[in-house]
């Protein structure tokens, strides 16, 4: 299985590592309301200008389990199997499979 509690861990572990780069800034999606205004002030974009990442897996993982995704705790069993779950019935419905499909791509 690919979203046990240790690989959502490793995934949230190796995402904090972009997330956290002091580079990220330069690259991310940025809150709406931040942006001209930190461009009008001639600052440089922090890490607080940036939005969360709606796509990502270890985000919404975290986020259902109500688990912080920047502490990168293990996640019980349970909840990492019911994400699974989840997901691969995603790929079931044809309302969801593009949305979800993604992260369960084959190549």
């Amino acid at each position: 299985p690919i979203f046990t509690p240790h690989n959502l861990q490793t995934m949230c572990k190796v995402e904090s590592v972009f997330l956290g780069s002091p580079a990220y800034p330069d690259f991310c999606p940025l809150m709406p309301w931040r942006a001209k205004s930190v461009r009008e002030m001639g600052a440089r974009f922090s890490n607080t200008d940036c939005r969360t990442q709606p796509t990502s897996i270890v985000m919404r993982a975290y986020w259902a389990a109500s688990m912080d995704y920047r502490e990168c705790g293990l996640m019980p069993e349970g909840l990492a199997r019911n994400l699974s779950q989840q997901l691969h019935g995603a790929l079931n419905r044809r309302s969801t499979y593009r949305t979800w499909g993604a992260f369960l791509g084959s190549d």
